[in-house]
């Protein structure tokens, strides 16, 4: 019976010491360990299942990277709705504003319905972020330069 490591891909000196306690046992008690460690996040997170959630659905390693990347910081995600809707606009932005198509081109290769005039739109708002974005990069560069 192989032994279970606790992170598959750990990053961190305690990540390699957690795994090397579990490989140099005789028994393989992490799955109970993994189960107290969901009943610890339900005690301490209690008012929180969405941190039980993220555990449960991406596993130890990825947890932990979560975790060290946003401690102590809230983070709030966008809906589902909003990220579809974000990965159509940059598909259709690359099609209309990278490759000059026109839009009954983009149409023919997008496989879904979408509103022309709601995208020049989004588009159009989406170009001007992308100046406003780039002129901060360049003020902050110079600012930088003592310029």
């Amino acid at each position: 019976m192989e032994k279970k490591k606790l992170f598959k891909n750990p990053t961190e000196v305690l990540e390699e010491q957690i795994n090397d306690i579990f490989l140099n046992r005789h028994e393989d008690n992490t799955e109970l360990i993994i189960n107290a460690l969901s009943i610890i996040l339900s005690m301490t997170n209690s008012k929180n299942q969405d941190i039980i959630d993220l555990y449960n659905l991406v596993g130890m390693d990825t947890f932990v990277s979560i975790v060290s990347l946003f401690e102590r910081r809230t983070v709030k995600f966008p809906s589902k709705e909003d990220i579809k809707e974000s990965i159509i606009l940059a598909i259709i932005f690359y099609y209309r504003e990278t490759k000059s198509y026109t839009w009954e081109e983009v149409k023919r290769i997008v496989p879904f319905e979408f509103s022309s005039i709601s995208y020049s739109s989004k588009i159009k708002n989406l170009n001007g972020f992308i100046i406003e974005k780039l002129k901060d990069i360049f003020k902050e560069e110079e600012v930088k330069n003592g310029k």
